[in-house]
This record gives C-alpha cells, sequence and structure tokens, in this order.
C-alpha cells in the first residue's frame, strides 16, 4: 500500500514557473510524483468543468493541488511534499 500527500499552494494567484521534483524523486520511500505536466489536460468540477486536476501555468486559490506523492508510509510522503520547489 502507498500513501499520498498533496501540495497545495498557499497563494490565491500566483503564476507557476517551475517545479523542481528531483529531490523529492530521491528521497527513499517515495514512488512517483505527479505534477500537471504528468497528467492530460482535463478539466473538472461539479457545475462547470472549469478546474484541472493539478494547477499547470498559474493557481488560482489558496489551496488549489500543485503536486501528489506517493510514497511507502504517510511520513515520507509528507516530507516529500516539503522537498518540492516551487
Amino acid at each position: 500500500m502507498l500513501h499520498g500527500a498533496i501540495l497545495r499552494s498557499p497563494h490565491p494567484h500566483a503564476r507557476l514557473l517551475n517545479l523542481e521534483t528531483a529531490p523529492t524523486l530521491a528521497l527513499p520511500g517515495v514512488r512517483k510524483v505527479l505534477t500537471a505536466a504528468d497528467l492530460p489536460r482535463k478539466l473538472m468540477g461539479e457545475q462547470v468543468q472549469d478546474l484541472p486536476v493539478l494547477a499547470a501555468d498559474r493557481v488560482r486559490y489558496v489551496g488549489e493541488k500543485v503536486a501528489v506523492v506517493a510514497a511507502v508510509n504517510e511520513a515520507t510522503a509528507r516530507r516529500a511534499i516539503q522537498l518540492i520547489k516551487v
């Protein structure tokens, strides 16, 4: 079983210029890091499909998902999220 953690934006509006995930992938126990570049450009939403699964070029609200980590345990997943450089 793998545990997941989500990196969320602390900003209400910002451009995403670069996501550095190499240090995260180097952490022992991390199995996968996903960003918008790894996913198809599909929009989602309950009423109107207008939100990406993960933010790609910019974040639109505090808490918007930017990256996802899968690791062997919860502690590793949480540590891995902290290593992602935005």
